[in-house]
């Protein structure tokens, strides 16, 4: 992962992925960047991975029939809910599992 501290580039060891398996159509991150959200072309699930491991915290089911989806957002002050809408004329909110900081026994738990 490549990031800036203090003004300059710093590279971490990079971490891929396998999100979906048909193309990803959006990917956004929460405001502490502790997030990253996926969707595929489909627009059938959201997946929420842990950006810092890689790991997939929750997957989040929008509808079981294909859609365009139009937007993907984490809720911009705490982070606690996740929404997307689509051409099927919906819009879905979803709550965001919580994740512990550091000192934690367990780094990641359901919402």
């Amino acid at each position: 992962m490549t990031h800036f501290v203090d003004g300059k580039l710093q590279n971490d060891s990079s971490i891929v992925i396998a999100a979906h398996q048909t193309p990803i159509s959006f990917l956004t991150l929460n405001r502490d960047s502790s997030l990253l959200a996926t969707m595929s072309e489909q627009g059938t699930l959201i997946r929420l991975f842990n950006s810092e491991t890689g790991d997939k915290v929750s997957e989040l089911r929008r509808g079981s029939e294909s859609a365009c989806i139009q937007h993907l957002a984490f809720e911009w002050e705490k982070g606690d809910f996740i929404t997307c809408s689509s051409d099927r004329e919906t819009i879905h909110v979803f709550k965001c599992p919580e994740i512990k900081t550091a000192e934690s026994p367990s780094s990641i738990t359901s919402g």
